[in-house]
């Protein structure tokens, strides 16, 4: 047998994929594992998985690589997945029982139910019940305060829909059909020092007497939000009356943007440090933003949303599959709002390409899915058309 083989590396939202297509073999795999030790050697790293559905053979020198990476990512705290192994991989994992200690997936499907409902199972010992919700406890990664008020959900629990010609997803609690306010509830808010964010891995997630989770944000982010702390309460200090449970649910709609509007400036405050915020995390922020702002402010987060996404997009290969998505998707709203239709239109064109290009590891459906995005892009597009249509057609 030939000893080539290739390495195809895609991320998503909360994992990275690498694909095998050839045999896992001792003379093969040098390389290959270089790539994985300079990735797994990252200060942030996500689950992995290994996607076998095109490796050919193993031989001990593969198996001895999964092995090692799983106590490697074990010791990090985190998972590793074996996606869809060809019947011959399968067959000498299954030889050599292997397989009995490996989290192997059947499908891109099932792997995104199964890393969401892992992830939700990590955090849900540390939260009580407040009104049929799970508040999560965390202290403030900045000022220490416990003051903290957000909730962890169970995305495998939600149903993902697009409304008309919306360009905003609408949320529905899979039991009771019923739709749910997802995103107003997404910010996680310290109520002393206004540090806020979307992510629970921010903050320190406490058990009964101390910190049982530790907040992945680096001693160099932290130092920036806590110089920030004025200039966070100041922004709650102007036009704003609140109390103790002005974050609580349910959330009027000037505490939602309030709690926005501060995680935006945190994501903004430590994005230059270019480690843990990017650009894409700013733009997200600003995007998500614009469904609670005032009529008067929506402009200026659209402004602000196609400002970061487009640095975002100067480098792609750093963006995960989802982030791609939510990319091009926001920056053709964005564009189409400020009749920018000329970028729009490039935009579109290069979204049906990357969509189409997807290897088949990455989710057809869903929140994270490219192609849930680009479904209701084409609705949007569509109606642009139609109104260019009847706009000439008044001019004649």
């Amino acid at each position: 047998m030939g000893t080539e083989l290739k390495l195809l590396h895609t991320s998503a939202l909360h994992y990275d994929t690498f694909g095998f297509e050839g045999e896992m073999s001792v003379a093969s795999l040098i390389p290959v594992t270089a790539e994985l030790n300079a990735y797994t050697n990252k200060s942030i790293l996500k689950d992995i998985v290994l996607d076998l559905s095109r490796a050919t053979h193993i031989d001990s020198s593969g198996i001895r690589l999964i092995i090692n990476l799983k106590k490697k990512m074990e010791s990090r705290n985190r998972q590793l997945y074996l996606l869809t192994p060809s019947p011959e991989v399968f067959s000498i994992l299954e030889e050599t029982n292997i397989h009995k200690i490996l989290n192997i997936i059947d499908s891109s499907e099932d792997l995104e139910k199964q890393i969401l409902s892992n992830l939700y199972e990590k955090y849900l010992p540390y939260t009580g019940e407040e009104e049929d919700l799970r508040r999560i406890h965390c202290s403030c990664t900045v000022c220490g305060s416990k003051d903290v008020i957000g909730y962890l959900f169970d995305h495998n629990s939600l149903d993902w829909r697009w409304s008309e010609d919306d360009p905003f997803p609408m949320i529905f609690d899979k039991s009771s059909d019923e739709p749910f306010d997802f995103f107003s509830l997404c910010p996680i808010v310290y109520t002393e020092c206004f540090m806020a964010s979307i992510r629970i891995s921010d903050f320190n997630v406490m058990g009964e007497n101390s910190v049982a989770i530790r907040s992945s944000l680096s001693d160099e982010s932290k130092n920036l939000l806590t110089k920030s702390i004025k200039k966070r309460k100041k922004m709650m200090e102007l036009d704003v009356t609140y109390g103790d449970n002005f974050f609580q649910h349910k959330r009027s709609n000037l505490a939602i943007y309030k709690a926005y509007e501060l995680a935006e400036f945190c994501a903004r405050t430590i994005s230059v440090m270019k480690k843990d915020a990017t650009p894409f995390d700013v733009g997200f922020l600003d995007y998500l933003t614009i469904q609670y702002a005032d009529p008067n402010l929506r402009e200026i987060h659209i402004n602000n949303c196609r400002t970061w996404f487009t640095q975002a997009m100067n480098k792609p290969e750093e963006l995960s599959t989802f982030e791609l998505a939510v990319s091009h998707f926001a920056l053709i709203v964005a564009n189409l709002n400020l009749d920018k239709k000329k970028e729009a239109s490039n935009l579109y064109s290069d979204f049906g390409v990357m969509v189409k290009k997807m290897p088949s590891s990455v989710p057809s459906e869903g929140f994270t899915s490219p192609a849930f995005w680009y479904k209701q892009i084409e609705v949007i597009w569509e109606r642009e058309i139609e109104e260019q249509s009847k706009a000439m057609k008044v001019k004649k």
